[in-house]
């Protein structure tokens, strides 16, 4: 192609973009709304012009009602005061307004981690539970975890000698600055140590196979996963109440080769009741991605959209974003029986609709439990998602009377709900990260 030639394309363009400019300041807008929502505002436009918008549905449902009073202005005046104050963008084409939604604006966590004699602690373990940002403390003691999305997060702080520290973070539209005092370990100080007695190593042996069941999982992921170091694992039996219980003295590392992740867990606790068979554990996981060939990546990407889809971290996400029916999860609430911790029946809800708007990256769930004769009961809902066969279905029972839930489907309190069913049988073999991310509306393709 010559350079005459491409010369004259970019005229032809250039008159193009300057004669559509025109046009739209030739528009002239008027417009008187209170609390309106910004569909009718757009039809209102296109009665006034001759452009037309272009959106779907799921990016209108995020927008917020508009409240404006215009006079005689030009379209594109008219649209930076409309959109001045909504989580949308659009571009003008061709007598088109296409909207869509804004791009997420990342912020960092940045700190410095010092001693009770606000010395620096160089080398600390710094992270936020369940995802893939983690970082060390240089020798000032200084910290930054970045590009982080707007939601909620546990920040972990992990050290020898130092008790561990946690705290909930908030990230919303501005950066996070933390300055953190680490307190001497009590076991340190009094050098204290347990260790599992190995005069019985078969006994040993089926503790941590228990463990790991448990723990890492029961399905085919799991089998997929290895524990790299049991030996910083203890165990401790009591008979009387049948509980078996476990610590551990650094991170445990699982190699789980189904997901293409390596995690570091720093277990908080565990225990194991024989009499129920059920388990009970808490911690703080980061994720490291494993390198692995073209193939083994596109088959860890299908087994981590298999995992997520239908998961706890996707039905909150979805509820926070207004898609749950889109994704595929019905929600019934469970009603009791009068003065009976029984329930009467269910009825179908849009769960989304119970959530309050905070702003725009969070939102809140408030209820009251319901006083049913002399018995107090939490609400509790029914969840059943019908993408997999047979359905997935579990159970939700509120604990909080506040659950603040953020853009990346986080909880916060993190226990604000208790879990039965599918959920509550999905163990570390099937966890995604926070930032891991299914489009509900590519997912079928």
């Amino acid at each position: 192609m010559s350079r005459v030639f491409k010369a004259f394309i970019l005229v032809l363009i250039a008159c193009f973009l300057s004669n559509s400019l025109t046009w739209a300041s030739a528009q002239q807008i008027n417009i008187k709304v209170i609390n309106a929502p910004i569909e009718l505002v757009f039809n209102d436009i296109q009665k006034q012009t001759d452009y037309k918008f272009v959106y779907t549905r799921e990016v209108l449902d995020k927008a917020n009602r508009v409240t404006a009073d215009i006079k005689n202005s030009n379209l594109d005046n008219a649209l930076k005061l409309i959109f001045l104050n909504e989580p949308l963008s659009y571009t003008m084409y061709n007598k088109m307004v296409i909207v869509k939604e804004k791009p997420a604006i990342d912020h960092d966590i940045t700190g410095t981690v010092t001693d009770a004699k606000m010395q620096p602690v160089a080398g600390a373990t710094v992270f936020l539970t369940n995802t893939k940002k983690a970082t060390s403390t240089d020798a000032s003691g200084k910290f930054i975890l970045n590009k982080l999305s707007p939601g909620n997060y546990e920040l972990v702080v992990n050290m020898i000698g130092f008790e561990v520290y946690r705290q909930s973070i908030k990230i919303q539209d501005a950066p996070f600055k933390l300055s953190i005092v680490l307190k001497e370990s009590n076991t340190m100080l009094n050098t204290v140590e347990i260790k599992v007695n190995n005069a019985n190593p078969k006994k040993d042996a089926a503790f941590l196979k228990l463990f790991i069941n448990n723990f890492i999982g029961f399905d085919a992921n799991a089998a997929q996963c290895k524990l790299l170091n049991p030996e910083v694992l203890n165990f401790t039996m009591d008979r009387g109440r049948g509980i078996l219980q476990a610590t551990a003295d650094d991170f445990l590392l699982i190699e789980n080769n189904a997901l293409g992740y390596r995690l570091k867990y720093l277990l908080k606790g565990f225990r194991f009741y024989y009499m129920y068979g059920v388990c009970y554990y808490d911690g703080n996981p980061y994720f490291e991605e494993l390198n692995g060939t073209e193939q083994q990546r596109k088959k860890w990407e299908a087994n981590r959209k298999l995992a997520y889809l239908g998961s706890y971290q996707n039905f909150f996400r979805a509820a926070m974003n207004n898609t749950l029916q889109a994704e595929s999860f019905y929600v019934y609430e469970l009603w009791p029986k009068k003065s009976r911790l029984r329930f009467g029946g269910r009825k179908l809800i849009k769960f989304d609709t119970l959530m309050v708007a905070v702003d725009k990256n969070f939102k809140a769930l408030i209820t009251k439990p319901v006083v049913s004769g002399s018995d107090t009961i939490r609400r509790t809902f029914h969840v059943v998602y019908t993408e997999h066969k047979p359905n997935r279905q579990t159970q939700l029972v509120q604990l909080a009377d506040t659950i603040l839930i953020g853009k990346n489907g986080a909880l916060n309190p993190g226990m604000g709900f208790s879990i039965e069913g599918q959920w509550a049988r999905q163990r570390i073999a099937d966890l995604t990260p926070l930032d891991y991310f299914v489009d509900p509306y590519e997912k079928k393709k």
